[in-house]
């Protein structure tokens, strides 16, 4: 190389490089201004989810009641940068009931972007008689279009119309290879038990998995589900009574149930144990996140690392934390929680929930990132912690959670409630600077988008 081209070299690598002054972990100012974004209107706003595509789109779900009206709506919009998409509320007209009574009510469950880049959106759906069913909506993303190929129109029923039954399906995970699976529960000898669906890409039903009842003593249904590296369909499933612990489905690839897993935590108080998202890491382990209670009336974080032994057996991870689990609270706060994860291409993790910041039970949303063995990835967040509280503060009181995270492009964002002015609950979404390093080594700093040129 010769001394110009060296020198030019240096030139725009420094000029490429001069902008990134922010830390790991900082509010991203490229996005509204400040990182931060409030999606609110004259009634309430109940999120549900939040999704982006590879192509870093990205996109929320909520409920809403409109204003005069008592049925709840279901709707999306896209997020950009700086602008948001017009609301696209599910067309209900699209559902047919068994019975003579019209649909109800339609209650946001998740979203998912699946691997053709159609916006897929859960719901459930009542009629005026108690009837409920599940339905999916295809959705040629940004656009408030139906993909006609899509199941009937462009709506897949998910679950069939019942009463009195409390079968459900309540989160997306889209696989690589096309089809969409759903993760909840059936109702089996008067029990709930976990139940994964498999929806094909044209909107028709594929393969289930059923766990029988009996494979907990408490009847757990199912939050989320995650497909390892070994093609196995790995459930997490949360029980509301009785023993409540991590339950852990771990079904082999053609359906059957190859083992069964209890992780307590049992730090205190009720023992109570909830886990709410599941993720597979690259490196072949599972990791769970939810809460664990250790006192009356409060919650640690928790996080639990699974992998499989020389015999094929899912076990608790012993690299990881104490004896595969981890739990701790956000900046000190006796109450915290964890709601979502997400696993990155170099082996670390990323996890959002929430942390009760006074005794007046404001909460803040709260984001922490974990290296592969379980310490805090120090380098995030403010110096020498790994984690971070972020509060949106415009209600009072304020509930601020964050029930989802993402990596758009390799940046952090969370997604969930927040309070705003009049005691109304409103979308609240936030993007944070993360030096991600992909699964291919090259290391993009904070934004997307930085070119070496040569």
């Amino acid at each position: 190389m010769s001394r110009f081209s060296a020198s030019a070299m240096v030139v725009v690598m420094l000029s490429l490089s001069a902008p990134v002054v922010a830390d790991d972990g900082d509010p991203d100012s490229s996005f509204w201004g400040d990182g931060k974004l409030t999606i609110s209107s004259y009634n309430d706003l109940t999120f549900a989810s939040m999704a982006s595509d590879p192509e870093g789109q990205l996109a929320v779900l909520y409920s809403f009641i409109p204003a005069g009206a008592v049925m709840t709506f279901t709707a999306w919009r896209s997020v950009g940068d700086s602008a948001l998409g017009d609301p696209c509320v599910v067309d209900l007209s699209l559902i047919d009931p068994p019975s003579t009574f019209a649909v109800d009510d339609a209650y946001a469950r998740d979203i998912a972007f699946d691997t053709y880049g159609r916006l897929l959106v859960l719901m459930r759906v009542d009629d005026e008689v108690g009837d409920t069913a599940h339905f999916v909506y295809a959705y040629d993303f940004p656009n408030c279009q139906l993909v006609a190929t899509y199941g009937d129109g462009g709506v897949a029923q998910v679950l069939s119309w019942n009463n009195l039954d409390p079968s459900y399906c309540g989160r997306l995970r889209p696989l690589a290879e096309g089809p969409t699976m759903c993760v909840g529960s059936y109702f089996d000898a008067l029990n709930l038990a976990v139940l994964v669906k498999v929806i094909q890409p044209d909107g028709s039903m594929g393969q289930a998995y059923f766990a029988p009842a009996d494979t907990f003593p408490s009847n757990p249904s199912g939050k989320d589900v995650a497909v390892a590296a070994n093609d196995h369909v790995v459930v997490a499933a949360d029980a509301s009574s009785g023993q409540q612990d991590f339950f852990v489905v771990d079904f082999a690839p053609d359906g059957t149930v190859a083992g069964a897993l209890t992780v307590p935590f049992d730090l205190g108080g009720s023992d109570a144990d909830h886990p709410r998202s599941i993720a597979a890491i690259a490196d072949g382990r599972i990791v769970i996140v939810g809460n664990a209670a250790y006192a009356a009336h409060s919650t640690s974080a928790a996080v639990a690392m699974l992998r499989w032994n020389a015999q094929g057996v899912l076990e608790l991870d012993p690299s990881f934390g104490s004896a595969g689990k981890l739990d701790f609270l956000f900046d000190g706060h006796e109450v915290s929680a964890l709601e979502d994860v997400r696993a990155q291409g170099d082996g670390k993790i990323v996890v959002a929930g929430l942390a009760q910041v006074d005794y007046l039970f404001n909460k803040d949303m709260a984001v922490a990132r974990l290296a592969p063995d379980g310490d805090f990835d120090r380098d995030f967040g403010p110096p020498g912690t790994g984690q971070l509280v972020i509060g949106f503060d415009e209600g009072s009181p304020n509930h601020d959670v964050a029930y989802r995270v993402d990596l758009q492009n390799g940046r952090a964002v969370l997604g969930g409630s927040v309070d705003v002015a009049g005691s109304l609950a409103a979308i609240g979404v936030v993007r944070l600077l993360n030096d991600y390093v992909f699964g291919d080594g090259f290391e993009v700093p904070h934004a997307p988008g930085w070119l070496w040129v040569y």
